[in-house]
């Protein structure tokens, strides 16, 4: 991965900021819909501290990495 870290939870691997999200709002890591993404503030993929995440949709998730590194999803001529 990139640096993200995985549990066992439910017989498969998740991410482990999944179910850091998950809980925060009460509900089971699986009922998480697919199309959530979670930034992490700082820019580590190990800090899955409840203050350092944040989780929209994808495109919401791409405008924030484009404003941050635009390099990242803006395809030059």
């Amino acid at each position: 991965g990139h640096g993200s870290q995985r549990i066992w939870h439910n017989g498969r691997y998740i991410l482990y900021y999944r179910k850091v999200i998950a809980d925060a709002l009460g509900i089971d890591p699986d009922d998480l819909p697919d199309d959530i993404y979670v930034h992490h503030v700082d820019g580590d993929r190990s800090n899955n501290s409840l203050d350092n995440l944040m989780f929209g949709t994808r495109k919401a998730h791409e405008r924030l990495e484009t404003m941050i590194d635009p390099k990242k999803y803006c395809v030059k001529d």
